[in-house]
C-alpha cells in the first residue's frame, strides 16, 4: 500500500531559516520526496490541513504548486496499482519526474513570473512578460517546450528579434535580456527537477553564451551640473520639482529615482538618510551634503507626518496596492524626465537629461579619485566587479594620458 502527503520538510533548514515544502511518496516503508522548489518558515504551514497558511503573502501559488504536484503522485499511483502488479517506489518516482517535464516552458514562465508579479517586482514581472510574449509570438502561439529551446531555436529568435520591427531597430540590449529572461527559467525549472539539465541551452562550447551587453554611460561634467543647480526656475514649479528629484538624486550618490520618490520624513533622521534601497533590499544610511539640507528644506512643513513623502509625487498612491504604487512611481519618472529635458536646454545642456543620468553624473565626477572598494559602499552593489564595470565607464584618466603621449610625441 502506497500514501502520499503534503508537507514540510523541516528535517532541512536553509540558510534564511525556512524549510522546503514537498510532496512525500511512501511505499514498502521506502519514502522519496517531491520539492516544489519552494521554502516557508514553519509558522506558516498548517500541519492539520496540509496548506501554507494565509499569512504568507504567496500562500495560493504555493498551495497550488503542492496540490498539483500531489495530484500528480496520486494519479500515477491509481494507474500503477489498477494493473494488479507489483511495482516499486523507484518506478512510481521516474513515472512523476517524466510527467514533471512535460510541463511546456510557456505554462512555466507564466506560473513563474505570476509569482514575480504577486511579489510585488512589479515593472521585472511585466518586462519578463512582454518578452514571454516575443517568444510566443515567435513560435505562432504553439506550446513550447523545454526540449524544443535549443541553440538554433535561440539563434532564431535572436534573428526574429532584430528584424522583427523595421521602423524601430530593437537594442542589442533588449535582445539579451531576451535571453536572460529563457535562462532565468530554465534555471528555475532545472532547479524544481521540472527539466533535466541535459537540455539546458546556455554556457560552455557550441552554446548559448549570454554576456552583459555595455552600454554608454553619460553623466554632466561639472560645468554642466553647476548650469543646472544655477539656472533661474519659478520655485514650487513642475520644472523647480524635477531638478530638485535629479539633484537629491546626485547628492545621495546617485540614489535610484524610484528609491527617492518614496523617500519619507521617518528616514532622515540625525542628519542622515536611512533607507531601504528597493531593488536589493540593502539597509542604506549616508550623511546628508550641505546641498542637500537647502533641498530638503524647501519640502520639509513645521510638524511633518514621519510617514509622508517628502517629494510631491506619490501623496495619491495606494501604498497598500504594490501595483498602484508602482504605476504611480512610473508615471512621475515619465514626468520628470519630461521636465528635464526642457530644463536642460534652459541651462544650455545639449545632454539628453534623465533621471538616470544623475546617477551617472555622480560617476563621472568621482572618477578615478574615490576607491573602488568605497564606491561600491556608495553605490550600494552587492558585488565590486559590478562597481569596477560601472566605474569603468567614467574612468578615462590614464588612457587619456596614454593617447596625449604617443599623438603628442611625449
Amino acid at each position: 500500500m502506497a500514501s502520499v502527503k503534503k508537507l514540510i520538510y523541516d528535517y532541512k533548514k536553509l540558510g534564511n531559516g525556512k524549510s522546503p515544502l514537498a510532496v512525500r511518496l511512501i511505499k514498502d516503508r521506502k519514502m522519496k520526496y517531491f520539492f516544489i522548489g519552494h521554502s516557508i518558515h514553519t509558522d506558516d504551514w498548517d500541519e492539520k490541513k496540509q496548506t501554507v497558511k494565509p499569512s504568507h503573502k504567496n500562500h495560493r501559488r504555493l498551495n497550488f504548486l503542492l496540490d498539483q504536484q500531489l495530484v500528480a503522485a496520486e494519479r500515477h499511483l491509481m494507474e500503477m496499482e489498477g494493473r494488479q502488479q507489483e511495482f516499486t517506489i523507484e518506478q512510481v518516482t521516474k513515472k512523476i519526474k517524466r510527467n514533471n517535464k512535460a510541463i511546456s516552458f510557456t505554462e512555466f514562465a507564466t506560473a513563474y513570473l505570476a509569482g514575480v508579479l504577486k511579489e510585488g517586482k512589479i515593472n521585472v514581472a511585466k518586462s519578463d512578460q512582454s518578452r514571454l510574449k516575443n517568444i510566443i509570438t515567435y513560435n505562432k502561439e504553439r506550446p513550447l517546450y523545454f526540449h524544443e529551446i535549443n541553440v538554433a531555436f535561440l539563434n532564431n529568435f535572436v534573428t526574429y528579434l532584430r528584424t522583427k520591427n523595421k521602423k524601430k531597430k530593437m537594442s542589442e540590449k533588449t535582445i539579451n535580456n531576451h535571453l536572460l529572461m529563457v535562462r532565468t527559467i530554465f534555471n528555475r525549472a532545472i532547479r524544481e527537477e521540472i527539466v533535466s539539465r541535459d537540455v539546458y541551452p546556455f554556457g560552455g562550447k557550441d552554446r548559448i553564451q549570454v554576456k552583459q551587453v555595455e552600454t554608454h554611460k553619460v553623466g554632466l561634467d561639472q560645468d554642466e551640473l553647476n548650469a543646472l543647480e544655477n539656472v533661474d526656475l519659478e520655485e514650487g514649479s513642475e520644472f523647480w520639482h524635477a531638478r530638485n528629484a535629479f539633484l537629491l538624486s546626485f547628492n545621495f550618490a546617485g540614489v535610484r529615482i524610484s528609491d527617492l520618490l518614496q523617500l519619507t520624513w521617518a528616514e532622515i533622521q540625525g542628519g542622515r538618510l536611512h533607507y531601504q534601497m528597493g531593488k536589493t533590499n540593502a539597509n542604506v544610511s549616508i550623511p546628508i551634503p550641505v546641498k542637500a539640507k537647502e533641498i530638503l528644506s524647501h519640502y520639509k512643513p513645521d510638524k511633518p507626518s514621519p510617514e509622508a513623502y517628502v517629494l510631491p509625487y506619490l501623496h495619491d498612491a495606494d501604498r497598500e496596492d504594490p501595483e498602484d504604487l508602482e504605476r504611480k512611481i512610473n508615471s512621475a519618472i515619465s514626468k520628470i524626465n519630461k521636465k528635464l529635458k526642457k530644463v536642460a536646454k534652459r541651462a544650455g545642456i545639449d545632454k539628453n537629461l534623465s533621471t538616470h543620468i544623475s546617477r551617472h553624473t555622480f560617476g563621472n565626477l568621482a572618477g578615478d579619485k574615490i576607491p573602488i572598494p568605497m564606491l561600491q559602499k556608495l553605490y550600494r552593489h552587492k558585488s565590486m566587479l559590478t562597481t569596477a564595470v560601472y566605474q569603468g565607464n567614467f574612468m578615462h584618466k590614464d588612457t587619456d594620458d596614454a593617447l596625449l603621449k604617443v599623438v603628442n610625441g611625449g
